[in-house]
């Protein structure tokens, strides 16, 4: 299936330049949605819910970046100011749905990717497990190059913080802003580097991957991971997060994430950002604690700080309004120039 330039695109990377084709994933979950649609049982809400990513999918656009096919979509006007939403581990930029549609109707440009092995974004070809917060860094750069953004605002979430967090040290005259959410500093341990990838990928990429019906995965979250119920369309999304993501990018990520490279890193990358920084902390979160996200904080040269009330770790379908409204805020205090 070929892709067009949307507008926004023809703008920035010019019309006559080749497009990519939409990788299987993409396909796959267009095939899924059109079949839903056509039964009976289907509500006037999810109906509309449904074109909506359908809508999505005609507009989204795939590139090769670093030799792998990636997923992103834009909303907004194209002269808006641009944010890059980066999303965590096992996750997909659908998971940024709410937050990305109220600030494109707000006027920014909003621009929502999957990191590869996840959502909608292939694996490198196999025998090739690169999947290190450094080469996400790399993928994001080319991602902002393809789209022709010189400068423009980050938002990343969990493990998708990290990139933000390094590419934002790497390239801190590219960005004029960040914004994270459920973020926070730890001390590098051996044994959770050998022992919590493994952990991790077994009980999403083998058990929870397995479960077709929603309501397991979500009673597991609940009990787990939030401290709030969830809509039913983020359940959703993060069961097809959860199917999109390769078990290689569920391991080798995770390796990364808790690898002695990057953790004794960090607050060295942290102390660079001298752009305004909103840290958005789960006052309840079972993986990122308060404590590690003060520890956090406390770093920033030009940081807000704010704790959001009986939080868990998923803010993002927990409280998508306010994540929303924060991000708006944010934003207004660092206008590009």
């Amino acid at each position: 299936m070929q892709t067009l330039p949307n507008k926004a695109e023809k703008e920035n990377i010019g019309a006559n330049q080749p497009q990519t084709l939409a990788t299987t994933k993409a396909q796959d979950y267009r095939v899924s949605l059109e079949s839903e649609l056509a039964t009976a049982k289907v509500t006037p809400s999810r109906r509309a819910e449904i074109q909506t990513d359908l809508h999505l999918l005609d507009k989204a656009g795939f590139v090769d970046l670093n030799g792998v096919t990636h997923f992103y979509s834009q909303a907004g006007p194209a002269e808006g100011e641009a944010i890059i939403f980066v999303h965590g581990w096992d996750c997909s930029s659908m998971w940024w749905h709410s937050a990305t549609q109220a600030l494109a109707a707000k006027g920014f440009r909003t621009i929502a990717y999957d990191l590869r092995g996840h959502g909608f974004t292939d694996d490198p070809p196999v025998g090739n497990d690169d999947y290190t917060i450094a080469t996400m860094v790399k993928d994001l750069q080319a991602l902002a190059q393809h789209l022709g953004l010189a400068k423009f605002h980050l938002a990343a979430f969990s493990i998708g913080a990290m990139v933000a967090t390094a590419y934002a040290a790497q390239y801190p005259d590219s960005v004029a802003s960040i914004s994270f959410f459920n973020y926070g500093l730890f001390e590098y341990n051996p044994r959770i580097e050998k022992v919590g990838p493994r952990l991790l990928s077994t009980i999403f990429s083998k058990v929870l991957k397995r479960v077709t019906w929603w309501r397991p995965v979500y009673y597991y979250t609940r009990l787990t991971l939030t401290k709030n119920p969830v809509a039913k369309r983020d359940i959703l999304y993060g069961l097809l997060s959860l199917k999109d993501t390769s078990a290689r990018a569920s391991y080798f990520n995770a390796r990364s994430a808790f690898s002695r490279e990057v953790l004794e890193q960090i607050p060295d990358w942290v102390k660079r950002l001298e752009m305004p920084v909103l840290l958005v902390a789960g006052s309840d979160d079972p993986v990122i604690s308060r404590k590690s996200a003060e520890k956090l904080a406390a770093m920033l040269p030009n940081g807000v700080y704010f704790v959001m009330p009986h939080c868990g770790h998923l803010i993002l379908g927990e409280f998508p309004q306010q994540v929303g409204e924060l991000l708006y805020l944010h934003l207004s205090r660092a206008t590009i120039i």
